[in-house]
C-alpha cells in the first residue's frame, strides 16, 4: 500500500534531523576508530526505523519502499555505514514477511520491529560476491530440515544479529514435489519429468545424428554408425534416470520392482525389445554398413529383398529398394534371415546408372 505523501515526507524529515544531530558529529571519530555505533543503532530503533517496512500488523510501521529509499538516503548522506544496518535486517524482515510460514511471521517480526532482534545478509562467498549466478553453497532438504553446505566470506551484520538470510543454490525438488499432498506440487514435479524426458529424447537424437555426421565425414559409414548408437544408448539411459529423479524415485525402488517391471514390459513390448537386441548383435557383427548394397533372403519379411542401407537404427534397418521404394526392415527380422551382398550383376548396372 502506497504511504500517505505528508507522512513519507514526515518521516524522512525526521531521520534527516536525526542524521545532522545525532550522525554526523560523531561519524568520521567512529570510523576512523573502528567503532560499532551502538547508541546511534539504539536510537534508530527508538525512531521505529527496524519497523519501516514491516507490516502494521506485526506492530511495524508498514511504509512504501519510496519511504524506505528516502530514509536510506538521509542515513547514507550521514554515514554511509548506517545504512547497511538498517538493510540486511529489512532484506531478512522482507522475506520472512513474504515468504515465511504464518508462524514464523508471527514470531519473529514483532522482535524486529523492536531491533530486539536484528537480521544479518550472508551472500559473499571466496569466489562469488554480489555476483549470484556464481554462488556455490548449497542447500538440500533433509526431511523438515535444510543441510547446508559450502563456505560464506562473510555475514553482513551479523555478530549482533539474531537471523541470518543466506543465499544458497537449492539442490534437489525445487519445482513441486511429488510427495507433496498438493494436487498442484504433484503436477507440476509430473510436468517437470515429462519435460525432461521430451526435451532430453530430442536433444539425444539431434547429438546422435550429428555424431554420425561428423564421424561418418571423417571416418566413414562402419565408424559412424556404432557412435550412432552409442550416443543414443547413453543419452536414452541418462534422460531416463533424470527424469525419475526429478520425480524423486530412488534406484533402490527401480532395482526392487525390476523384476516385476521387466516381465511387464517384456510382455507389452516383445517386439520392440526383439529389434532392440537385434540391433545391438548387428551393431556388433556388423554384416552391412550405410551405403552397401545388400540382398536378404526370408520369407518372413516377403524376401528376397535387394537395396542400398541407407541408415542403420537401434529397432530398424532402413533400405532403398531397387524401385526407390524406402523399406523399414525389422532388426529381428535381419536377423533372423540369410543377408549378403548383392549381386554382382546388379552391382555393376547402379555403378553404369551413377556414371551416366
Amino acid at each position: 500500500m502506497q504511504t500517505d505523501p505528508e507522512l513519507r515526507e514526515e518521516m524522512v524529515a525526521t531521520v534527516r534531523k536525526f542524521v545532522a544531530r545525532d550522525v554526523i558529529p560523531v561519524a568520521s571519530d567512529l570510523e576512523h576508530a573502528d567503532a560499532y555505533p551502538a547508541e546511534i543503532v539504539a536510537a534508530m530503533a527508538d525512531l521505529g526505523l527496524f519497523g519501516i517496512t514491516i507490516p502494521q500488523e506485526y506492530g511495524g510501521l508498514g511504509l512504501d519502499l519510496l519511504t524506505y529509499v528516502g530514509v536510506i538516503e538521509e542515513l547514507s548522506y550521514g554515514w554511509m555505514s548506517l545504512s547497511g544496518v538498517l538493510n540486511t535486517h529489512t532484506m531478512c524482515a522482507t522475506l520472512i514477511a513474504t515468504f515465511g510460514t504464518t508462524e514464523q511471521k508471527e514470531r519473529w517480526l514483532p522482535q524486529m520491529v523492536s531491533g530486539a532482534r536484528r537480521g544479518a545478509l550472508s551472500l559473499s562467498e571466496p569466489d562469488a560476491g554480489t555476483d549470484t549466478r556464481n554462488i556455490s553453497c548449497r542447500a538440500v532438504r533433509d526431511g523438515d530440515e535444510w543441510v547446508v553446505t559450502g563456505t560464506k566470506a562473510w555475514v553482513t551484520n551479523g555478530e549482533r544479529a539474531g537471523l541470518v538470510a543466506l543465499a544458497a543454490l537449492v539442490v534437489g525438488n525445487v519445482l513441486g514435489d511429488i510427495h507433496s499432498d498438493s494436487l498442484d506440487d504433484k503436477l507440476i514435479a509430473i510436468s517437470c519429468a515429462v519435460g525432461v524426458l521430451v526435451l532430453g529424447v530430442i536433444a539425444t537424437r539431434s547429438a546422435a545424428s550429428e555424431v554420425e555426421r561428423v564421424t561418418a565425414a571423417r571416418a566413414g559409414a562402419t565408424a559412424s554408425t556404432p557412435l550412432r548408437v552409442v550416443c543414443l544408448l547413453i543419452g536414452y539411459v541418462t534422460v531416463i534416470l533424470g527424469a525419475l529423479d526429478v520425480i524423486d524415485v530412488p534406484l533402490g525402488h527401480l532395482l526392487v520392482g525390476g523384476a516385476v517391471t521387466g516381465v511387464i514390459i517384456g510382455i507389452a513390448a516383445q517386439q520392440a525389445l526383439g529389434n532392440l537386441f537385434a540391433g545391438l548383435v548387428l551393431l556388433l557383427s556388423r554384416p552391412y554398413v550405410p551405403g552397401e548394397r545388400i540382398l536378404i533372403r526370408s520369407g518372413a519379411l516377403g524376401g528376397p529383398l535387394e537395396g542400398m542401407v541407407t541408415s542403420v537404427g537401434l529397432l530398424y534397418t532402413t533400405l532403398r529398394g531397387n524401385d526407390g521404394i524406402i523399406i523399414n526392415i525389422p532388426n529381428a527380422g535381419l536377423l533372423a534371415a540369410a543377408v549378403g551382398p548383392a549381386p554382382p550383376e546388379v552391382a555393376e548396372e547402379d555403378a553404369e546408372e551413377a556414371v551416366v
